[in-house]
């Protein structure tokens, strides 16, 4: 069976292995997850061995929920930014002259599918009771965010003095939290099954002599792990890296990506793992993967020389050698890999 990182892994492993949720660490995720990439028309026979990775149903109810968390999800990270960026969390919004109030809206589309997927079977265990929670605050999230996108885009605040936007502020602050909480919880079982279906995948991928297949998912898994070394740090905080384990991690990233460019040239090999529509995105991963070799080397340096001072653009332009600009480069990792397999 097949894995289509539809992202981010690395957003998965932060929220749940560092423990942490709402400012902090949505700072600093806002990448895609990677769905299966099994043929949703199943196997009949591993079906009926009850093999739930190799059952369509599942597939297309797996790939439903990573495709909400690279939608709706990132939607509301970018919601999030977007508000506390300049509203005070503790006072609300305030008036000031350099202030531009906003809040960046979400799409219900997701919100729709998502109930379909949770209603949908096979039931994922575990999963799908918490995933119930999280669309319950998604929807009331939304309609928040709707009522204060509403205000801001009109500017209304400039009429009341933004006595409707501190009336909203709290119930934002409430909302976003709950959220946040559900889909952590929801996280947990999630990425252990994520794990599971990761394990099966390259096992499967060896066997069956997928070779390019193999080293990808490899590939992808050493750059999750070493961005999962770093986490929310930054700054001087980067001096807590575990550097051998970080450098470990690296060494596989780099083993695997020769191993890519190696079989790239394989015209036979590339042909029979991939649709010949789709097979350019394998040198587009391999160049983003050349990228990341250059900006790991950067972000070292940085390490070594203490040089943490980033231009103005950054993060929105992520600086070279930074943490934002090393998971810039594994979501274009994850897209190639996406349009790869698709």
């Amino acid at each position: 069976m097949k894995q289509i990182f539809v992202i981010s892994l690395f957003i998965i492993v932060v929220f749940t292995k560092c423990g942490t949720s709402n400012k902090n660490s949505v700072q600093d995720q806002a990448d895609n997850l990677s769905q299966s990439n099994l043929s949703e028309q199943g196997n009949p026979e591993t079906e009926q061995e009850g093999n739930l990775f190799e059952n369509a149903d599942f597939i297309k109810k797996y790939n439903g929920y990573i495709a909400f968390k690279n939608s709706f999800h990132k939607g509301v990270v970018r919601s999030y930014r977007s508000y506390f960026k300049w509203a005070d969390k503790e006072k609300g919004p305030q008036n000031s002259k350099r202030t531009h109030p906003r809040i960046s809206t979400l799409s219900d589309y997701s919100l729709k599918d998502a109930e379909e997927k949770i209603a949908a079977t096979p039931e994922i265990a575990n999963v799908d009771n918490l995933m119930q929670i999280v669309l319950k605050n998604a929807r009331e999230l939304f309609s928040l965010v709707e009522t204060a996108n509403g205000y801001y885009k009109k500017e209304n605040y400039k009429d009341d003095d933004f006595a409707e936007g501190k009336k909203l502020h709290p119930q934002l602050v409430t909302a976003f939290e709950k959220y946040f909480d559900a889909y952590d919880k929801m996280n947990v079982p999630f990425k252990k099954l994520q794990d599971e279906l990761f394990i099966y995948d390259v096992e499967k991928y060896k066997t069956d002599g997928k070779d390019i297949s193999y080293n990808l998912m490899v590939n992808m898994k050493s750059v999750e792990k070493s961005l999962g070394l770093i986490g929310n740090l930054d700054g001087s905080d980067l001096k807590k890296i575990d550097l051998e384990a970080f450098d470990k991690e690296v060494k596989e990233f780099r083993k695997t990506h020769e191993a890519l460019e190696k079989l790239s040239k394989n015209k036979e090999q590339v042909d029979s793992e991939f649709k010949s529509m789709n097979k350019n995105y394998l040198d587009t991963y391999i160049n983003v993967g050349m990228s990341l070799i250059k900006e790991i080397r950067n972000f070292k340096e940085r390490i070594q020389k203490n040089n943490f001072k980033y231009g103005i653009t950054h993060p929105s332009i992520p600086d070279e050698g930074s943490p934002a600009k090393l998971r810039k480069l594994y979501s274009e990792l994850i897209r190639a890999y996406n349009s790869l397999n698709r």
